[in-house]
């Protein structure tokens, strides 16, 4: 009984390999493209082992964040990027967000109710 249910199961699962195999090749292909813009934005601005140094916090001299957020902004197609371990949550992004948009006496209008809740 074991065996003719393993035999099915196999027989199943060969199948669904060959069912899915265009799926996971077009996985692959975009895996492949994305790792291609990646590793071509980290050579078109020189990352070094030396961009990996700790640094004092304090944004003096910090090539390496510097060149992250270059990057960041090359594979995203923008215009710039901040990219920063010191944003801690989603609150912390939309407050930034909206402090960099809005002037001090501007007012924000939300149509669908209140932005985020802890906002």
């Amino acid at each position: 009984m074991d065996l003719v249910f393993n035999e099915k199961l196999l027989k199943l699962a060969q199948q669904a390999e060959i069912e899915l195999k265009p799926i996971f090749e077009e996985l692959d292909k975009k895996q492949f493209n994305n790792s291609k813009r990646i590793l071509d934005a980290f050579r078109k601005y020189r990352v070094s082992s030396s961009d990996f140094l700790e640094v004092t916090g304090y944004g003096y001299y910090d090539a390496g964040r510097e060149k992250l957020e270059k990057i960041y902004a090359d594979i995203f197609g923008a215009e710039d990027a901040l990219v920063r371990p010191q944003i801690m949550s989603g609150t912390h992004a939309i407050a930034l967000t909206l402090f960099g948009l809005l002037k001090a006496g501007d007012t924000f209008i939300s149509i669908t109710g209140t932005p985020y809740d802890s906002l």
